[in-house]
């Protein structure tokens, strides 16, 4: 298979939160860049315009679940994001469908 990166994107995920300092509001999330956007991922390349580039890839590379580390020159997986610890609101009886 082979990936279509796109080096002028950055791929982030949400790697921890900011609490909020009024308890009324929610939480604020920190994101961190963690590689270049996979645009697409097919079994045979055709021409693209620079700065985007094609490299191998594994069979189960998607261009959602996986970003380039260019340091590495790999694909990777990106890691998920950390859940919201904002606490839902409380709520007594119950809904009818």
């Amino acid at each position: 298979m082979k990936a279509l990166i796109s080096p002028i994107e950055n791929v982030q995920y949400i790697s921890s939160w900011n609490l909020p300092v009024e308890p009324s509001k929610r939480c604020t999330p920190n994101y961190t860049i963690c590689g270049e956007r996979v645009c697409q991922v097919q079994e045979e390349e055709f021409p693209v315009a620079p700065p985007l580039f094609w490299m191998d890839c594994a069979d189960n590379v998607t261009a959602e679940a996986y970003c380039y580390d260019a340091t590495n020159q790999t694909i990777i997986l990106i890691s998920p994001n950390e859940l919201d610890p904002t606490p839902q609101p409380v709520t007594t009886g119950t809904q009818s469908a």
